[in-house]
């Protein structure tokens, strides 16, 4: 074999191999990325949605593995019937979504208007906090905070 030859063969394999490098370091970086902040955003939505609107079962199904070890159905129904409501108004929203070492978290804010009147405060409007997490593939309920 002749030097060109050599030098050709072995140009083609580089070749190959970077390509191959390139291609599989492009894959990894999309795998197990956090959604977007709009699908988090929507997870979080929908689930206050679902607690003030009483669906117990759709609520529970958007909580984490953590949420669920905390929180039976029951327990979501018993603060779902406190918070259940007809016409809820969801304003104000806010969304944080976590950067570096917690890039697989975020938080949802909203002020929701119209919730039953406590026979304590009277007060209708209630400020929901929402974590979530990035499980699985994807955003789920890490843990909710009505005050």
């Amino acid at each position: 074999m002749n030097t060109r030859r050599i030098i050709g063969i072995i140009a083609a394999a580089a070749l190959v191999l970077l390509t191959g490098f390139i291609g599989y370091q492009i894959g990894m970086r999309g795998a197990g990325q956090p959604g977007s902040s709009k699908d988090a955003k929507a997870v979080a939505a929908s689930f206050v949605t679902a607690m003030t609107s009483g669906q117990v079962s759709q609520a529970y199904e958007y909580g984490s593995a953590f949420y669920k070890s905390k929180n039976t159905p029951e327990s979501i129904q018993a603060v779902s019937d406190k918070i259940s409501t007809e016409d809820v108004k969801i304003s104000n929203e806010e969304f944080y979504l976590g950067r570096d070492s917690v890039s697989e978290q975020a938080f949802y804010l909203a002020l929701v208007d119209n919730l039953p009147s406590s026979t304590t405060t009277g007060k209708t409007t209630a400020n929901f906090i929402v974590k979530l997490v990035f499980e699985e593939g994807v955003w789920k309920v890490d843990s909710l905070q009505v005050t």
